[in-house]
């Protein structure tokens, strides 16, 4: 492949070959007290814009493989916006209609960006649920938006929930993000930070990074 700049000008038939294999950059303006060599990676240049669009295409390749998800089937998942966006974009490019409930008050440019790729966004007060709902007890559950996804699949059979927050895939997804960051540094890494969100992209790339480098720090942020 045609070689620029040192990365490969990739052409190919589907965008969705386009997620993940991101590129990183070094940070130049850091606090001078340290004499680190600080990288980060770009996942926002993944299709959708999103880190998520690697957790989205995970989950639901893995949901199709186990004939939990099959054509015709909505997928359904609870979002505040970056996985409500990555799910709305792969999930109508594979054919799917896709549903995404989201807590009042978020902006508008991410509900917007979800539509834009086809899904159909609800927005949903705590006072929207019914008693009976209120009253369901367990962590999938237990935010309002949850308690949507949970009942649209208990009560349709074509409903498939992505369940970001428990669903191995998510992790799974970002073992192939640590490897490429190994890949891209040559294994010279002395630690590895992200923010936790639903644990998948730290754990992922921890894991990965672990099996190479066990002595690596890896740092959580909330």
């Amino acid at each position: 492949m045609f070689q620029f700049g040192g990365s490969s000008l990739r052409v190919v038939d589907d965008i969705l070959k386009l997620i993940g294999n991101t590129p990183m950059v070094r940070l130049k303006s850091i606090p001078e007290s340290t004499d680190a060599s600080v990288y980060v990676k770009l996942e926002y240049l993944n299709p959708s814009g999103s880190l998520k669009d690697r957790i989205a295409l995970e989950m639901i390749r893995t949901a199709e493989e186990e004939g939990k998800l099959k054509r015709g089937y909505t997928i359904v998942e609870a979002s505040t916006g970056n996985t409500g966006i990555a799910l709305s974009f792969v999930g109508s490019h594979l054919g799917y209609r896709v549903v995404i409930y989201m807590p009042e008050g978020m902006t508008q440019e991410r509900i917007n960006i979800m539509k834009s790729y086809g899904a159909e966004v609800y927005l949903i007060k705590p006072e929207d649920l019914k008693s009976s709902e209120k009253s369901v007890a367990g962590a999938e559950i237990e935010i309002p938006t949850r308690m949507m996804c949970f009942e649209k699949e208990r009560s349709d059979p074509k409903v498939w929930w992505a369940r970001q927050f428990k669903n191995p895939a998510n992790t799974r997804a970002h073992i192939k993000t640590g490897k490429e960051i190994l890949q891209q540094l040559d294994g010279k890494i002395d630690a590895f930070a992200a923010s936790i969100g639903t644990g998948g992209t730290l754990l992922g790339i921890a894991k990965a990074l672990k099996d190479e480098l066990p002595n690596v720090k890896i740092i959580g942020i909330e």
